[in-house]
């Protein structure tokens, strides 16, 4: 995580609007979440105007362009940060502080990354995400 944080800093991208980023990161959690629960296959051209959405979400927050690049970026990051043990971590800290519950957000992005992958959202250059298996969403 330590590197992935370095090398945004690198290309330019070390100054983010916290606000800008956790609202981005909700509308994905959400959108993504719906999916999920409909039964949207990632793969499927139902899952293309939700990952346009959402990429373009990504872009405007960044300040660039959707294109293959920022798909291949978001790919990167979501596999990088989307952990269910640190999840679990963070839920279970919650329980013993008394904090109000975390709810489980790890397959919703483990969607976007999928569909992310499809063949509609144009990532198809080998990135280190592709080293884990996409999971499989869907009906059935």
């Amino acid at each position: 995580m330590a590197e992935r944080a370095a090398e945004d800093r690198a290309a330019g991208h070390a100054e983010y609007d916290a606000r800008a980023l956790e609202a981005t990161a909700e509308l994905v959690a959400s959108r993504s979440r719906e999916a999920v629960a409909s039964g949207i296959d990632p793969a499927s051209a139902e899952a293309a105007p939700i990952v346009d959405e959402l990429a373009s979400s990504y872009a405007r927050f960044r300040g660039e362009s959707d294109g293959p690049e920022l798909r291949r970026w978001l790919v990167d990051m979501v596999a990088t940060f989307t952990d269910l043990r640190a999840e679990r971590y963070w839920q279970l800290l919650a329980t013993i502080n008394g904090w109000p519950p975390i709810p489980s957000s790890v397959p919703a992005w483990e969607w976007f990354r999928a569909a992310l992958q499809a063949p509609h959202g144009e990532v198809r250059r080998k990135s280190r995400a592709y080293t884990r298996k996409a999971p499989r969403f869907g009906r059935g």
